[in-house]
């Protein structure tokens, strides 16, 4: 089986209104989930469409009404990075951590976390290829 540290990707759909995206996320996260991760961190900004996922004891499912909880996963993944430098410093291979994000916007947009949600993805961002 092909282990996730392997793919050290960030990826992006992007596409007109009903084009597709979230069909094709609901493809690849079925492809994704049975791999070898820590953590899986889903925010559906839709409500409910990538819900299915919840099966997976690993899986952190939050929708557009739970935007604090998300932006709390995620600034403790975001925080968890330099665990996870050390990690790689003694020679361990830490498991990675999958987070997946559609219609972000939702939480972006939010007055109250859209701050600590758009610091805590950029830190993960810049710092995931390093980390695998």
């Amino acid at each position: 089986m092909t282990t996730p540290e392997r793919f050290g990707i960030r990826l992006a759909v992007l596409g007109k209104t009903r084009s597709g995206k979230t069909t094709a996320l609901y493809r690849l996260l079925s492809a994704l989930i049975p791999l070898r991760w820590s953590k899986i961190i889903i925010f559906d900004g839709k409500r409910d469409t990538l819900r299915f996922t919840t099966a997976d004891p690993r899986v952190q499912f939050f929708n557009n009404r739970q935007i604090p909880q998300f932006t709390a996963a995620l600034e403790t993944a975001a925080n968890g990075m330099a665990q996870r430098y050390d990690q790689l410093e003694a020679e361990e291979n830490p498991a990675p951590v999958l987070i997946v994000a559609d219609e972000i916007q939702a939480a972006t947009r939010d007055k109250d976390h859209r701050q600590q949600v758009k610091m805590a993805l950029m830190l993960i961002s810049e710092q995931s290829g390093a980390l695998g």
